[in-house]
């Protein structure tokens, strides 16, 4: 009964941080799309460097790093829209979010290290 019991709870908690993804996943379309339709002068591109900050939360340092690049990768499409990648605030703000990518990948290596140790300590 205990196995089963540990089972479940180990499948709900996959479960629930799977359905979590979709919120960063969510908040990079949505950033994308209502910056693509305002004007050139209007960046909401920084807001992008949101997604991979709550993925921290709840994922480890490969998920944290993979909406990173999604993030990048929308800092990209947005700049194709926007007057292409050639122009100065583009480069800075691509450049900018490969940055705080890097910061974030190293912050959620941090935390799961911390996980990691701490779960050690409760078994003990």
């Amino acid at each position: 009964m205990h196995l089963e019991q540990r089972f479940a709870f180990t499948w709900q908690r996959w479960h629930a941080s799977r359905a979590l993804v979709l919120l960063p996943i969510g908040l990079i379309t949505l950033i994308t799309v209502v910056d693509i339709q305002t004007p050139e002068t209007v960046h909401l591109g920084p807001l992008l460097v949101i997604a991979p900050a709550i993925t921290v939360a709840f994922g480890g340092a490969w998920l944290t790093g993979l909406i990173g690049v999604l993030a990048v990768a929308a800092q990209v499409v947005i700049a194709v829209f926007h007057g292409g990648l050639t122009t100065a605030n583009h480069i800075c703000s691509v450049g900018r979010r490969t940055d705080q990518r890097r910061r974030h990948d190293h912050a959620a290596r941090r935390h799961h290290r911390a996980l990691s140790t701490q779960h050690r300590r409760r078994r003990q």
